[in-house]
C-alpha cells in the first residue's frame, strides 16, 4: 500500500512528488531530532508542510478555484490504467468543493441527491494512473468524483455519483428561465414553466441524435384555419435551425411545437450545442406562439406574421 514505509521517507524540495523523487537534497548539519517527524527548512517540503505536522502524507489537488488538500491519502489501483484515491475532508471543504463544482461534484448525477449526516466527509476520485505521476502535481481535473461517505450517529451515510447526462448544461438554462423538471429518465428529461410550456429534451446514443422540443397550448381550431398552416409551411421552408408545427391529440389538446435536433457524432461537444438548442427554442417558442394567436384570430395577416418571424 502507498502508506507502507512513508513515515521516514523525505521528499526533495522542488516539484510534489509522487511516485517519482525529483529534486535535489541539501545536506546541512542539524541535531539529532527527538521526533518522529521533523520539518527541515532547505531541505524537504511537501508532502510534510507545516499545516500538518506529524502525518504521513499531504498532497494538493491542484485547481485554479483553489487546491484539495488529500491528508493521508489512500490509492488504490482498480485496473491497469486507472486509479482511485480515497482522503478526508472537513464539512466546509466539501461544500467549497461542490459549489466550485471541483470533481464534478455539483455536475455529475448523484444518488440520492442529499448526502445526510455532518461533520468530515470521505470521499474517493478516480483517475488515470498517469495523472498521479505527473511531476507538476495532481491536477483536479484530471480526476472525478465516484462516491463520498459521512458519519450519522452510528451508521454510515453514502452518496454515488455517475457521469452527468447530455442535458445537464441544457438543464440549468430551463432552470434559470423559470422551468421546473418535472420528469426525467436515462434517455429524456422533462421541464415546465408557470405558462405551461413544456420543454422535452431526448438523447439517443445508439441512433446517434439528440433532440428539443418545446410545446407551447394552442388552441385545436388553428390546426383547421388555412392561414395558421400557410404561416407554418413558410416559416419553416426559411428557418435555418429549427422548425414549428401544431399537435392535436385525440382528446382535441393542441400544442404549439418549436423543435430542432442534432447528430451526436465525434468532436460534437453535446451538452453545449443542447443548451444553444434549448437557449434558441426558448426564443422562437415567445416569438412565434403569440403571431399564430394573431393570425388564427385574424388580426394579422399571413404575409406580414411571415416577415415579423423571419
Amino acid at each position: 500500500m502507498f502508506m507502507f514505509g512513508t513515515m521516514s521517507i523525505t521528499f526533495p524540495a522542488g516539484a510534489v512528488a509522487i511516485t517519482r523523487l525529483l529534486g535535489r537534497m541539501f545536506n546541512v548539519d542539524g541535531a539529532i531530532p527527538n521526533v518522529h517527524v521533523i520539518i527541515a527548512p532547505l531541505t524537504t517540503c511537501r508532502p510534510m508542510v507545516t499545516e500538518y505536522p506529524g502525518l504521513v502524507a499531504v498532497v494538493p489537488f491542484l485547481s485554479d478555484a483553489g487546491d484539495v488538500i488529500a491528508v493521508e491519502p489512500q490509492i488504490d489501483h482498480v485496473v491497469d490504467d486507472l486509479a482511485r484515491i480515497r482522503f478526508e475532508i472537513d464539512a466546509e471543504e466539501w461544500a467549497r468543493i461542490e459549489a466550485a463544482d471541483l470533481f464534478g461534484a455539483r455536475t455529475r448525477r448523484r444518488f440520492p441527491d442529499v448526502l445526510d449526516g455532518s461533520g468530515t466527509v470521505t470521499i474517493t476520485v478516480e483517475g488515470s494512473r498517469l495523472s498521479l505521476e505527473s511531476p507538476r502535481g495532481w491536477s483536479a481535473d484530471d480526476f472525478v468524483v465516484v462516491s463520498a461517505m459521512r458519519r450519522a450517529g452510528d451508521e454510515w451515510h453514502g452518496q454515488l455519483f455517475a457521469s452527468p447526462p447530455a442535458w445537464w448544461r441544457a438543464v440549468e438554462s430551463l432552470v434559470e428561465l423559470g422551468f421546473v423538471v418535472d420528469g426525467e429518465t436515462d434517455d429524456e428529461v422533462s421541464a415546465t414553466n408557470h405558462l405551461g410550456v413544456n420543454a422535452m429534451i431526448s438523447v439517443y446514443p445508439q441512433n446517434q441524435v439528440a433532440a428539443v422540443v418545446y410545446a407551447a397550448p394552442a388552441e385545436s381550431e388553428w390546426a383547421s384555419a388555412p392561414a395558421v398552416l400557410d404561416v407554418l409551411n413558410r416559416l419553416n421552408a426559411s428557418f435555418v435551425i429549427g422548425s414549428v408545427a401544431l399537435l392535436v391529440n385525440d382528446v382535441r389538446q393542441a400544442h404549439l411545437l418549436t423543435k430542432a435536433s442534432i447528430p451526436i457524432l465525434d468532436g460534437v461537444d453535446v451538452p453545449q450545442v443542447l443548451d444553444a438548442l434549448v437557449i434558441g427554442l426558448t426564443g422562437m417558442i415567445i416569438e412565434v406562439e403569440p403571431v399564430i394567436r394573431a393570425v388564427a384570430t385574424g388580426v394579422l395577416a399571413p404575409d406580414d406574421a411571415v416577415r415579423r418571424l423571419t
